[in-house]
C-alpha cells in the first residue's frame, strides 16, 4: 500500500539526518536534490500534496514541509530560465491566492538549511529572486544550467583532451578558469570546482567515473543529472564531446616554421614573440566515424591575452567574435 504524506515526511527525514551526519566530519553541502527518490515515488507524493492542499482547508502546510522542499527543488530542477511560479501553480493555481505561500517556500529552504546543513544560495541574483534561489539551486542543474554546461562543455572538448591530469579536479579547475563569457548563474557554479568536474568527468568517462568514491553528490543523483544531460536539447554535444575525449583522432596541421640561423638578434626576436599569446586559428583535419575526414577550424583561447591586463580582460568579455567566409 502506497505511503501517506506523514510516512514520507518521517521517512525523509530519517534520511536527510543519516545523509547529513555522514557529511558531517567533511562540512559538505546538501542538495534537496539528493532525495534518493524514483521518479514514480515523486510523482505519488506530488500527487498526494496537491491533493492535501486543495482539501486543507484553513489548516497551515509546515507539517509536510521537506515534502514541499522537494517539490519545490523537483520543479526548479525543470526550470527554464523564464518563470519558475506560473509552471509551479499550473497544477496549484490556488498556491498564491493570499500572496504568502511563496514566500512560505523560501522559509521551509531555509529550515532545510539549518536542519541538515543543506546548500545556501548566494550572491546578487539569490538576493533578488529570493523565493526562487531555494529551489533553483539545491537542483544543482536546473534545465537552462543543463543546457550551457554541456554547450560549455563541448566548446571545450579537445582543450580537455590537452590536460597533463584529467581527472574531476582538473577538469573542474579549468573550467572555473574559463569561464569568461558565460551566464553569471553558470559562473558561479563553475566555482564549485569539485563538483563540476565530477559532472563532467562522469559525461566523459562514465565508466572511470563508477570507481571512484565522492562525497560531493550522491550517485544516484549524479546518474540522474547526466543521463539528462544525454537527453536534453543539446545533447548530441555531450556525444561529441565525450567521443573527443575517448576516440584517439589523427591531427594534420600546418608545421610552424623555426628559425635556427644562430643570429643572436633573431634569437631575441624568437624568444619575445614566443612569450605573446597566439591567438592565431588553425585548421585541422579530424577523423570521424567510418574513415571519413572533417574540416575544422579551431580558435584558440583568448585567456593568455586576458591576463595580461584587466582591461584587456574587461573588454574581451564585451567582445565578440565575427567569422567571415
Amino acid at each position: 500500500m502506497a505511503a501517506n504524506l506523514d510516512e514520507w515526511q518521517l521517512k525523509l527525514e530519517g534520511y536527510f539526518e543519516n545523509l547529513a551526519e555522514h557529511r558531517k566530519l567533511s562540512n559538505l553541502k546538501i542538495f534537496a536534490l539528493e532525495h534518493g527518490l524514483p521518479e514514480t515515488v515523486i510523482n505519488e507524493i506530488a500527487t498526494l500534496l496537491r491533493n492535501e492542499f486543495e482539501e486543507r482547508g484553513s489548516r497551515p502546510l509546515d507539517k509536510h514541509w521537506l515534502l514541499w522542499v522537494i517539490y519545490a527543488t523537483e520543479q526548479g530542477y525543470q526550470y527554464d530560465g523564464k518563470e519558475y511560479w506560473p509552471s509551479f501553480e499550473i497544477k496549484l493555481p490556488n498556491w498564491n491566492v493570499h500572496n504568502r505561500n511563496r514566500k512560505l517556500i523560501s522559509l521551509w529552504f531555509n529550515r532545510f538549511q539549518d536542519t541538515y546543513n543543506g546548500v545556501v544560495p548566494s550572491g546578487a541574483w539569490a538576493e533578488f529572486y529570493c523565493n526562487i534561489s531555494g529551489p533553483t539551486t539545491h537542483a544543482v542543474l536546473p534545465l537552462f544550467l543543463r543546457n550551457q554546461f554541456i554547450k560549455r562543455l563541448h566548446k571545450f572538448r579537445y582543450d580537455l583532451k590537452g590536460l597533463n591530469e584529467f581527472n574531476p579536479m582538473s577538469i573542474g579547475r579549468f573550467m572555473a578558469e574559463n569561464a569568461y563569457g558565460v551566464s553569471k548563474r553558470l559562473a558561479k557554479f563553475f566555482k564549485n570546482e569539485e563538483l563540476v568536474g565530477r559532472i563532467a568527468f562522469a559525461i566523459l568517462r562514465p565508466e572511470e567515473s563508477k570507481i571512484i568514491c565522492d562525497e560531493q553528490l550522491l550517485d544516484v543523483t549524479l546518474n540522474r543529472i547526466v543521463n539528462d544531460l544525454k537527453l536534453s536539447s543539446v545533447g548530441n554535444l555531450r556525444n561529441e564531446t565525450s567521443r573527443a575525449l575517448t576516440e584517439e583522432f589523427k591531427n594534420i596541421s600546418k608545421s610552424k616554421a623555426s628559425n635556427t640561423s644562430g643570429d643572436s638578434y633573431a634569437s631575441d626576436d624568437l624568444t619575445e614573440r614566443s612569450n605573446r599569446p597566439s591567438i592565431r586559428p588553425e585548421l585541422r583535419l579530424r577523423r570521424r566515424v567510418h574513415d571519413t575526414w572533417g574540416l575544422f577550424i579551431e580558435i584558440p583561447s583568448f585567456k593568455a591575452l586576458a591576463d595580461i591586463d584587466e582591461k584587456i580582460h574587461d573588454f574581451l568579455l564585451c567582445a565578440r567574435v565575427i567569422i567571415d567566409d
